[in-house]
């Protein structure tokens, strides 16, 4: 689920992606320099499975996105009273 936001982003030139709670939902945002785009929304059902796939690829910090392999970074930080996770990409 996660790798098929970040494939979208990357095809519209993001640099990272944000994952962001809000009203009941996480919301997927694709970001380049500080514009970002909502791409999707997870809703509460499928939480788990995303943020399953967030532990795995933080674990691996790179995956193969449109075919070119992308390095991960995480970060995390608070927004609002939530945690906003971020997840930027570095081809190479």
């Amino acid at each position: 689920m996660l790798k098929d936001f970040l494939e979208r982003a990357v095809e519209m030139g993001a640099d990272a992606v944000e994952i962001e709670y809000e009203d009941g939902e996480e919301i997927v945002y694709a970001v380049r320099g500080s514009t970002g785009l909502g791409i999707g929304s997870v809703p509460a059902a499928q939480r788990a499975t995303l943020f399953s796939d967030l532990r795995r690829l933080k674990k691996a910090k790179a995956v193969t996105l449109s075919g070119q392999r992308y390095r991960l970074s995480f970060s995390e930080r608070e927004s609002f009273g939530e945690t906003l996770y971020r997840i930027a990409l570095k081809r190479g």
